[in-house]
């Protein structure tokens, strides 16, 4: 993605701007009040943006969210739209905000197209040792036309370098997610993360190890759930025909404890998650990019019905400006 840069020079006067993020589901109110640039200082806006369209084949078309499969492949056409807005108010205080819209589209099973738009704001302030930051992500998804998911959480985090190549983050998680048809999956979410990465070659090779643990308290009790996931993703950039590559690799395991019994099953569920991806990226020409990914994920449950495997392979053209 590239960025326009806009620059401002400042009044001298402190101003404050009011950011509120309402959401639809239940009049959620986000508040991030974001402290202007001293007298004197100069602040930057950088604006950017990409548009996608892309093809794959999934050999087992699932709602992940609901965790049903329907045990049968089909092709799929994807479009996707993404704006992104960068300002920084110091050297210190900065924000980005960005907005998106991707749509999936099914060869045969068009009852399950998908129109996903979402949402994202972070607020960062570096204290030269440690940063804070305070970042809102909001998504709602269409199924077939009608209003499938609302989901929204808020995460605040502090980030710190323990010597030249060592970097953590640890965050809170507090969101929620209303399901508009299957009202008893609608849950309020908790949770911890911690990330650490290792930069080999700076930005152009690292690896990520991050840890999870996750809440979920739903309207119906058979889907309260307590959970952990572990994973790690290794980033290697590189040149390939004199052009800019991206090489990605990256593993997840959750596994996830049901509170109650769940219909069908004579004891308290048990999940146990694997998801694996792969995505290699080539600047093709000038603004544009390849990418090309394949992905397996194994669903192991004593849930029938949540009991399946996926695997997905496809290709998108991105140009981003």
């Amino acid at each position: 993605m590239q960025h326009r840069h806009i620059r401002f020079a400042d009044a001298g006067m402190v101003h404050s701007q009011v950011f509120s993020v309402r959401s639809k589901a239940n009049n959620f109110l986000f508040l991030l009040t974001l402290v202007s640039v001293p007298m004197g200082a100069v602040a930057e806006t950088q604006v950017g943006g990409s548009i996608s369209v892309g093809y794959s084949y999934d050999d087992n078309v699932s709602v992940d969210e609901i965790e049903t499969s329907s045990g049968r492949g089909d092709q799929a056409v994807e479009y996707g739209a993404r704006l992104e807005l960068k300002h920084s108010f110091t050297t210190a205080l900065k924000t980005t905000l960005s907005a998106s819209h991707t749509s999936t589209n099914y060869r045969e099973f068009s009852a399950l197209d998908r129109d996903t738009n979402a949402f994202s704001g972070n607020v960062a302030y570096d204290f030269s040792k440690t940063s804070a930051s305070v970042n809102y992500f909001y998504i709602n998804a269409r199924i077939d036309g009608s209003d499938f998911l609302t989901y929204q959480r808020v995460s605040p985090a502090i980030s710190f370098f323990t010597g030249k190549q060592w970097y953590w983050r640890l965050a809170y998680v507090s969101g929620n997610k209303d399901f508009e048809t299957r009202r008893g999956r609608s849950a309020t979410i908790s949770g911890y993360e911690v990330d650490s990465y290792y930069f080999l070659k700076g930005l152009k090779s690292y690896f990520n190890v991050g840890v999870t643990t996750r809440e979920e308290d739903s309207l119906a009790a058979n889907y309260d759930y307590d959970s952990y996931s572990i994973k790690a993703r290794w980033t290697n950039r590189f040149q390939w025909l004199n052009r800019d590559a991206k090489f990605e690799l990256s593993i997840k395991y959750e596994d996830r404890d049901y509170l109650a019994r769940s219909w069908g099953i004579s004891e308290l569920r048990s999940d146990q998650r694997l998801r694996t991806r792969a995505r290699l990226t080539l600047e093709t020409w000038q603004d544009t990019k390849l990418q090309m990914f394949v992905s397996y994920n194994d669903y192991t449950s004593n849930l029938a019905t949540a009991d399946y495997e996926q695997q997905v392979a496809g290709l998108k053209f991105i140009y981003d400006f």
